[in-house]
């Protein structure tokens, strides 16, 4: 038992057990299922490490709220924060263990359900996401764990060591109705239910391995699934029903698997070395986000459904587990402990880009975005001041960097929306994405919508209106720049599977592409438009790079020897193309940085006391 509680610890341990599954089952690469001993079954599991841990992000039914268990306040606690990390509330305030990974939303969202050991044991209860109205739902002298709503609300399914070895019940949300769902003297556990409701898929080692079965959600005859010599683990349902996706060992490693909801039409959809644990579909199916061990470390990837494309959409030395799509399909919340500590993280799937939700309370700058977060740099008409958007004094404010004084000061969130959309953000900026970009005559917008099912660039008046789609296909084409003179645009486009830079004409026509680097995204004229600065991810971190147009040379401006897992966001050129304004978080935090146009001569801008290029 000592064994299995050292491993919890550990946030590898996290990784191979599944993001929330069962805490009892925790599958380990080697050894496979280790089941919690049920005569020990009530010993506490310490997360903190002595620092506070985000974990096991869960995303409310509307997508505006995120669930998940902190140790900030000295020991394992249910929180739920909004969807960009702000107002966190502790919904469990008990000096026992809560949550630990084994949590629910009601499918109204009017509810979470969860398990803690306050009772001296582990018992399920539910509570409003305000954190009022706490109720107990067992009351049995055994772990109770793994609870999970119904589709209907109605039901309330968890696995329970009650009779001795582990069961799969369930019971009304008020406690009425206690129902055994399983007979078999093996242990069962981690239940799901289907889509419609008719189903609960679970594992069992009944015969010998861990393998993954269905039952009827109203009790009835069990089928088996997926049974193997090996171990399967983490079923979850497509959202349609049909298919069901998992992790398995069969082949010797942990790889993604799916199947059909009658396990018929068994398909691998991973096959590394490596580990790869918590595959989840999307909302639409499309695809599949997972962790993976195959850098070394765990990343969090995406691939299509079918098994191709799979991209790499973390790159950090710190272990990023747990992925969780949000209800809309368009971010992957997951945990990562880059920086020392454990926290929630977003990629926005649009364009890749990670974002910071959580951020311990005792951190300078702990706001919705997490951490010190700065982006968007956008430099003044003149050259002499920089406009960016940052997490300060717990709310996202826009300063502005005046680089000969050096001195930062707030800038008017009307004056940023101004820089970066023109006119539209004011006649238009609710229905503007963030990426918009005014022409430099001022004639134009372009900006990136998903309005036609697939992220397309598209152009439109500088008020918002009469919108055009220039690009037709299939990936995502975001991330638009235009020319000096307007005449052509820049883009980011993944149609190719990877992530490539194109350059077409204002009116769409004659796409091509100029860059087709590892990753390559973010493009930026220079201002003489024989040019164009991009970021490309190589050997494990970011470069900024400059490529000619004119003679197709690529130099890197960035210092070799940068440290794995430096990301580059938001490069912006000066009027005068001297200088590169950008955000790093080569120091740990996402900060501005600036150097020169060969990359020269860089400075962390606004830690700086004085600036003067």
């Amino acid at each position: 038992m000592a064994l299995l509680v050292a491993v919890m610890i550990s946030i590898a341990a996290f990784f191979l057990s599944g993001c929330g599954a069962a805490v009892h089952s925790l599958v380990d690469p080697l050894k496979g299922n280790q089941p919690y001993d049920s005569a020990e079954g009530d010993q506490p599991m310490d997360l903190r490490e002595g620092k506070p841990v985000y974990i096991w992000p869960v995303a409310s039914p509307d997508g505006k709220r995120i669930a998940f268990v902190s140790s900030r306040d000295g020991n394992t606690e249910l929180y739920v924060m909004n969807a960009d990390g702000s107002n966190p509330v502790n919904l469990t305030r008990n000096r026992a263990e809560d949550g630990n990974g084994s949590y629910a939303w009601s499918p109204d969202g009017g509810r979470i359900v969860f398990s803690s050991r306050r009772s001296g044991h582990w018992e399920i209860y539910t509570v409003k996401p305000d954190g009022r109205d706490l109720r107990r739902v067992t009351n049995f002298p055994a772990q109770n764990y793994n609870p999970v709503w119904s589709p209907d609300g109605q039901w309330l399914a968890f696995a329970s060591n009650r009779t001795g070895t582990w069961k799969i019940y369930r019971v009304h949300p008020d406690g009425t109705g206690l129902q055994a769902l399983t007979a078999s003297p093996k242990d069962n556990d981690a239940p799901v239910y289907s889509p419609d409701g008719n189903f609960l898929a679970f594992i069992s080692n009944r015969n010998g391995s861990w393998d993954i079965f269905r039952i009827p959600s109203n009790g009835g005859e069990t089928v088996v699934l997926a049974d193997y010599p090996s171990d399967e683990d983490h079923p979850r349902w497509s959202s349609d029903g049909q298919r069901i996706i998992f992790e398995s060992n069969k082949d010797g490693h942990w790889d993604v698997y799916t199947m059909r909801s009658d396990g018929t039409d068994l398909i691998q959809l991973t096959l590394t070395p490596a580990a790869e644990s918590s595959p989840v579909y999307s909302p639409d199916m499309r695809h599949v986000a997972f962790a993976s061990y195959r850098d070394g470390n765990p990343e969090i990837y995406v691939m299509n459904s079918d098994g191709s494309g799979q991209t790499r959409l973390t790159f950090n030395p710190a272990n990023d587990i747990c992925p969780y799509w949000s209800p809309d399909g368009t971010k992957i919340y997951f945990s990562s402990n880059r920086g020392g500590h454990d926290e929630i993280y977003a990629i926005r799937m649009a364009d890749y880009q990670e974002i910071a939700v959580s951020a311990p309370s005792n951190e300078e700058g702990a706001h919705g975005m997490g951490g010190y977060f700065e982006e968007h740099p956008t430099w003044s008409k003149d050259g002499r001041q920089i406009l960016f958007a940052a997490g300060r004094d717990r709310s996202r404010e826009w300063y502005r960097m005046d680089l000969e004084a050096g001195r930062v000061e707030r800038a008017d969130a009307g004056e940023f929306g101004e820089r970066m959309h023109g006119h539209a953000a004011r006649n238009h900026g609710a229905e503007m994405p963030p990426d918009a970009v005014l022409s430099h005559d001022g004639n134009w917008i372009a900006f990136e919508s998903n309005r036609d099912g697939n992220w397309e660039i598209y152009l439109s008046a500088p008020d918002g209106s009469d919108p055009v789609r220039l690009t037709t296909a299939p990936g995502a084409d975001i991330q638009p720049a235009w020319s000096p003179d307007d005449r052509r645009i820049a883009f980011t486009s993944h149609r190719d599977g990877g992530s490539a830079i194109y350059v077409m004409d204002r009116d769409g026509r004659n796409e091509k592409p100029v860059v087709q680097y590892p990753s390559a995204r973010l493009p930026v004229w220079s201002p003489d438009g024989e040019s164009l600065y991009f970021v490309s991810e190589r050997n494990g971190h970011d470069e900024l790079y400059r490529k000619s147009l004119v003679t197709g040379e690529a130099v890197s401006l960035t210092p070799s020897g940068t440290k794995i897992g430096t990301q580059i966001w938001h490069p912006t050129i000066s009027p005068d193309g001297r200088w590169l304004a950008y955000v790093t978080n080569a120091t740990g935090e996402y900060r501005v940085w600036i150097s020169d146009s060969s990359g020269a001569r860089r400075r962390l801008l606004t830690k700086a006391i004085e600036v003067r290029p």
